[in-house]
This record gives structure tokens, C-alpha cells and sequence, in this order.
């Protein structure tokens, strides 16, 4: 979609082509968050004909490189459609046989056991800024499809000393704004200063614009969150479900503003880009047949 938005000239929200096929696949983005200086999970990957053609290699390859449990996914999927955690060989590959379904491409992460789930959204473009952060409430050992879509949803708000849970957003099926959630994050200040950093430089890396949710993954002992703890980039949302405004409605951001925000750095982007050279004339081509080296 980015594409034809490109080729017709025609202003759009969000990230460009490069950023959106960057956040589509959880291989390549890993990469590039790597290669940013960010911490990701120990992981490795295959592509569905290789496990095809010779399932034992690709298991042994699995084995050798991480340790049980493991969590196999899809490379290019979202919602958590696809995703399973791996506690032995048996699930491993049926974990394999699921995530090849939905994908060519299949990624298998090393599971962190004692730890919470961040989540951050950035907006912006050349300034970036960010929103509060939330801790997504999960029911099981991984945040399924129906945790964040079939549960009806509430959102929690928490402060430092308590968590209380409200039903002000209890109204169905409203996607990501419907995962049960704590907001902000009962996490320190400065750890949420450090998530949030860590969130424009993800963002950065990418060469994101417009608005994206970055999910992150804090490591704990015994559930609690000391000096030690390690933050981990999960994964970034180009086009985040409901425009990530839960987290920036408690940010102070109203809905408009936000949506106001979002096309004007579509028109800047149309801007810059309108200042930029995309060809260049020259008879090089045609002194081709004329003998020139």
C-alpha cells in the first residue's frame, strides 16, 4: 500500500515502504534493532522448505543453537496468531507445524521465563516523542490472539502503590484497545524513562515515521523487577491497532490531536521528499553504441 501511495505521489500516514516491510518481518528487524545496539532475544530461523526437506537437521539446528522452552513464530505475522510456546521436542515440532502454516518463514526465539511484557508507542517523525508505558495483563504463559481480541477487555490503571481495574473500556471487540492492561505501567520512573528511550531508538532504527508501538520484554527474579534486570526489544508495531490512542489518551493526547498530528507528518514527509533528487540526466546511456568505456 506504501508503494502505491509512493508511485502516485500522494501523502500518506505512517512509515514508508522501508520501515513497514522492516516491522512486517520479526527476522530482519531483529537485525536491524541488533545492529542499533539494542538487546534482542537469543533467536534463530529457517525457511518452511528446509523443514520440509530434512526436519531432523532443522531440530537438531534449533537444539544446538537454544535451549527449551523456545517460542516458534511465524517471521511476518501479527496478533499473536501462530505463536507457540515450545517446552520439549514433541511440542517443538508441532509449535513448527503451526507457524510454517501461516508463514514461509519461521523464527524461534529463546523463551525468557521470568519476565513482564512493556509496551510503548512513539510518535513523531525528525522529533520524536512517546507515550506512557503499559504492562499487558496476560492469561497464560504467552500474550495469545485471545488475550488481545476475545476477552472483551478492561483497562487497568495503576499507580506505585496499588493496581484497581476498570471496566471503562469494556465494550467488545475493539482490537488491541481491548487487552486487559495496566495504565501506566507499575514500573519506576526511571525504568519508564529507559523503555521509552529504548522505544525511539527501535523506532529510529527503522527509519519509522508517523506512530508505532514498541513492545519490549523486562526481565525479573521471582517476578520482581531488581538492578539486574535486562530490557529485551520484542518486536515494533508500524500501524499499531487503534492508533495506540489508549496509551496516549493517558499521555494527555486527545484522539483529534492525535489523528491532527498524524496527517501533518504525512504532508512533512511529502514535503521532504518533493525537496529530493530521484534521477539524473545524462547521455551516458546513449553513447553506448558509440564504443565509449
Amino acid at each position: 500500500m506504501q508503494g502505491l501511495f509512493e508511485l502516485a505521489n500522494i501523502p500518506y500516514v505512517g512509515c514508508g515502504v522501508t520501515a513497514s516491510a522492516v516491522g512486517m518481518d520479526k527476522v530482519i528487524q531483529k537485525a536491524v534493532f541488533a545492529q542499533a545496539g539494542l538487546n534482542v532475544v537469543k533467536h534463530t530461523w529457517f525457511f518452511r522448505e528446509e523443514y520440509q526437506q530434512n526436519p531432523s537437521a532443522v531440530i537438531a539446528k534449533l537444539e544446538k543453537a537454544l535451549s527449551y522452552p523456545m517460542v516458534v513464530k511465524p517471521a511476518n505475522l501479527g496478533s499473536s496468531v501462530g505463536i507457540t510456546l515450545a517446552k520439549n521436542r514433541k511440542l517443538l515440532e508441532q509449535a513448527i507445524e503451526v507457524a510454517q502454516a501461516f508463514d514461509r518463514k519461521v523464527i524461534v526465539e529463546q523463551a525468557l521465563t521470568d519476565m513482564i511484557e512493556i509496551n510503548c508507542s512513539v510518535l513523531g517523525w525528525k522529533t520524536l516523542e512517546t507515550s506512557v508505558c503499559e504492562q499487558p495483563v496476560k492469561q497464560d504463559e504467552l500474550l495469545s490472539y485471545e488475550d488481545k481480541y476475545m476477552r472483551g477487555g478492561k483497562s487497568a490503571k495503576s499507580s506505585s502503590n496499588s493496581s484497581s481495574t476498570s471496566n471503562s473500556n469494556n465494550s467488545g471487540n475493539k482490537g488491541m484497545a481491548s487487552l486487559d492492561r495496566l495504565i501506566p505501567a507499575p514500573i519506576s520512573p526511571i525504568l519508564t524513562k529507559q523503555v521509552q528511550e529504548i522505544a525511539k531508538v527501535a523506532f529510529r532504527s527503522i527509519d519509522g515515521a508517523g506512530i508505532a508501538r514498541v513492545d519490549l520484554m523486562v526481565t525479573t527474579t521471582k517476578g520482581k523487577i531488581t538492578a539486574n534486570s535486562k530490557i529485551y526489544v520484542n518486536e515494533i508495531n508500524t500501524m499499531p491497532g487503534s492508533l495506540s490512542f489508549y496509551l496516549w489518551k493517558p499521555s494527555g493526547v486527545s484522539f483529534t490531536e492525535l489523528t491532527t498530528k498524524l496527517i501533518e507528518l504525512a504532508f512533512e514527509r511529502q514535503r521532504d521528499k518533493d525537496t529530493t533528487m530521484f534521477s539524473i540526466d545524462s547521455s551516458l546511456l546513449e553513447n553506448l553504441g558509440s564504443g565509449v568505456k
